[in-house]
């Protein structure tokens, strides 16, 4: 079975969300795994980890900074 790195950023108000979206369609027919952000340059990091385990896909979600502004 293929499998299906996500990386979330962890400051998305929906990163939760998210997840159980993309376990609830993509689970049936491909491995998943989640990794939340925790710092600036985490995601960079993990996605060398990714793809060196060689995972068939790697989705990042990021958060939009014309957005965050809203929220603050």
């Amino acid at each position: 079975m293929k499998r299906i790195s996500f990386i979330i950023h962890g400051k998305h108000l929906r990163k939760r969300l998210i997840q159980y979206e993309a376990e609830k369609y993509f689970s049936k027919n491909f491995l998943t795994e989640y990794f939340i952000t925790k710092t600036p340059k985490a995601a960079e990091d993990l996605a060398e980890k990714i793809v060196k385990s060689k995972s068939d896909y790697l989705i990042a979600v990021g958060r939009s900074e014309e957005h965050t502004s809203e929220l603050q």
